[in-house]
């Protein structure tokens, strides 16, 4: 499943990586492991494509992590696309 989103904005320092985060229950929250990268895109491999999923991301820089943009919907993954992309504000 692929995901992008509008580029944060740095505060001083350069955003060096975003945090890709996913849950099943909006409780428990799973980082997706990534090679770091300022790029505003991701591939995600490993869903279960029975499941559902809300998606959130942060940037990252020296500074520290940013704050947490939540994907507004769930994502059924077995109605999406392998590679298809969805953006997040």
């Amino acid at each position: 499943v692929g995901g992008s989103w509008s580029a944060g904005t740095d505060v001083g320092a350069a955003i060096t990586d975003y945090g890709v985060e996913y849950s099943v229950n909006d409780l428990d929250w799973t980082t997706f492991t990534h090679t770091a990268s300022a790029e505003t895109s991701i591939v995600l491999s490993g869903l279960d494509r029975s499941s559902s999923y809300r998606f959130r991301i942060s940037a990252v820089n020296d500074v520290g992590i940013g704050r947490r943009v939540e994907y507004p919907n769930r994502e059924n993954i077995s109605q999406v696309s392998s590679g298809g992309g969805h953006t997040c504000a």
